[in-house]
């Protein structure tokens, strides 16, 4: 994200005084809930505890540097985008906000993963 957007994040985090975080997951993948074909990486494959990781994430960054729980935003790109939306729904506790963007995925899977949750309404 750094070098896709040629640092403008950093750049506006400083100038704006917030601060923003760029976790890369297991070999760049998300366990983002999915049970399709192309659910095929170690992430998915060993159940890795995503949530946990964000979640505990989201605390040490509230605790370690004073952040306002109220003003939590994820911001998710590519492999990242399908993972908001279970962001969405099994953290909504502690984000604002959730936006996901640049991900193309099929509408079976994701709403296979969402199935008997009503959490938010999606718009593209």
């Amino acid at each position: 994200m750094i070098v896709l957007t040629h640092k403008g994040l950093n750049k506006l985090a400083d100038k704006d005084g917030f601060i923003i975080v760029y976790p890369d997951g297991i070999e760049l993948n998300w366990n983002d809930g999915r049970m399709d074909e192309e659910a095929n990486d170690r992430a998915h494959r060993e159940n890795i505890d995503d949530i946990g990781f964000i979640s505990a994430l989201i605390d040490t960054m509230i605790k370690d540097y004073n952040i306002n729980p109220k003003q939590v935003t994820l911001q998710e790109f590519q492999m990242g985008a399908i993972m908001s939306y279970r962001l969405a729904c099994e953290l909504s506790h502690k984000n604002n906000c959730n936006c996901s963007c640049g991900r193309k995925y099929s509408g079976h899977a994701l709403f296979s993963m969402l199935a008997n949750q009503a959490c938010f309404s999606i718009g593209h």
